[in-house]
């Protein structure tokens, strides 16, 4: 018996290619809605490489939630949380604005503290400014510490450069 549930190439033209190999004795203990819940900032990939990533996901036959950082009608954020509880892994592809979202800093900080596993994709952004909240990611925290608590933007400074030494 294979313990390979799925295996397959997912892309889009040549854009990226990724080679899923997702173990079947996970899945078979517990039942989860989805396989992967994709974290991104809609306004700066989900017309392009955001988009198109989910789209290779579903179509390699790969349950994935999106949450582009954009509040669709009905979604909540207990639903969110939930959904990238019930999901294997988390996919989060950091863009030079995913620092300026408030939803995307509380997702990703929620992910940590649930210790859940982080897959980093750097779109168009160094890890480097990732890690020590430079560029874009300097500016977006400065705004943030105008507008939120102490303790929330702390978070949110902790959880970014953990992503950005990911691999």
């Amino acid at each position: 018996q294979s313990d390979l549930r799925k295996k397959g190439s997912i892309g889009h033209g040549r854009f990226f290619q990724f080679n899923v190999v997702l173990p079947s004795s996970s899945l078979a203990s517990s039942f989860r809605e989805y396989e992967v819940f994709l974290s991104f900032k809609g306004e700066d990939t989900g017309q392009g490489f955001g988009g198109h990533l989910y789209t290779a996901l579903w179509d390699a036959g790969i349950r994935t939630f999106k949450d582009d950082g954009e509040m669709a009608a009905g979604v909540n954020s207990e639903r969110l949380l939930k959904a990238a509880q019930e999901s294997r892994c988390c996919v989060v592809v950091i863009s030079s604005g995913y620092a300026n979202s408030y939803r995307c800093l509380k997702g990703l900080a929620a992910m940590f503290r649930a210790n859940m596993e982080i897959i980093p994709v750097f779109y168009n952004v160094d890890s480097y400014d990732v890690r020590n909240q430079s560029g874009p990611f300097e500016f977006a925290f400065t705004k943030h510490k105008q507008r939120h608590t102490y303790e929330t933007v702390e978070e949110w400074m902790h959880a970014m450069p953990t992503v950005g030494k990911l691999k």
